[in-house]
């Protein structure tokens, strides 16, 4: 079976991955890296084994679509007119705590920044490897944006650069990627009046980032759906040329709904497709 065909098939995925190691060997090489310790190389190596094994682990359990990659801050190392700190730590929530970049200048991508990561992560398997982006808007909201110049523009720029990384991925053989953009709706206005202008450019920025794969080319975007933003993933989703948008509602395990039915509502499995 093709990577083309497996992917049009595909029946099980996973969103997220522990990727740290049994016992924090990646954290341990990056903070290693960072006191001058570990060598580039030596970081690679233990980044490319840990890879490796999960990719091995997931194969065994029968997922059928394999993620690769993701985080803000990688990101934004490898864009022009990002500023990423290594200090510059901030409170998420709880005991979270985030490096937040500064957009500061104008965005651009000078070389791929996942495809090396994404074909290595193929070769491991025959089953499809989803690339993974974060999404425009999500770049934004967590990050320190410029004022000088309106948030859609800057959107646009941060879209086109993902644009070309995504038309990297199709390239290098990747049928599945993935574009994450759960601050779409956390960014919502709070007056009414204030939605449509935000939704037309949000939406907007994600179908630029998206809207130049093939057909064959499968889109997903979960976590749209959190905090009822149904009305989000449908805007989101029109007039996407080539693949599908999908989301997933968080339940806590007392919720009646999943007494009702185990599966959350929507499509075969629990996952709500919007498809053009």
């Amino acid at each position: 079976m093709t990577t083309q065909s497996a992917a049009a098939t595909a029946r099980a995925t996973v969103y997220g991955y522990p990727r740290q190691g049994q016992d924090q060997e990646l954290k341990k090489a990056i903070e290693g890296y960072w006191k001058g310790s570990v060598s580039a190389d030596a970081l690679h190596a233990t980044a490319a084994g840990l890879r490796h094994a999960n990719r091995r682990q997931l194969a065994e359990a029968g997922i059928d679509e394999v993620p690769t990659g993701d985080l803000v801050q990688y990101f934004a190392e490898q864009l022009t007119g990002c500023l990423a700190t290594r200090h510059g730590w901030v409170q998420s929530y709880g005991t979270r705590y985030v490096r937040p970049p500064n957009l500061a200048g104008d965005i651009s991508r000078p070389e791929p920044m996942t495809v090396r990561w994404t074909t290595y992560a193929q070769s491991l398997t025959s089953r499809p490897v989803k690339g993974m982006l974060t999404g425009p808007v999500t770049m934004l909201a967590w990050s320190f944006v410029r004022d000088d110049q309106p948030l859609a523009d800057t959107a646009r720029q941060v879209a086109l650069a993902l644009r070309d990384e995504v038309t990297d991925l199709e390239a290098a053989g990747t049928a599945v990627i993935q574009v994450d953009e759960p601050a779409l709706r956390e960014t919502l206005p709070l007056r009414t009046a204030d939605r449509a202008a935000y939704l037309a450019w949000a939406t907007e920025a994600f179908r630029l980032t998206t809207a130049g794969v093939r057909p064959d080319t499968q889109i997903h975007t979960p976590h749209v759906l959190r905090r009822g933003g149904r009305r989000a993933a449908a805007h989101r989703a029109g007039g996407h040329p080539g693949g599908a948008a999908v989301g997933q509602p968080r339940l806590r395990p007392e919720d009646p709904r999943l007494a009702r039915d185990p599966r959350l509502p929507g499509e075969p499995g629990g996952r709500r497709q919007y498809r053009p």
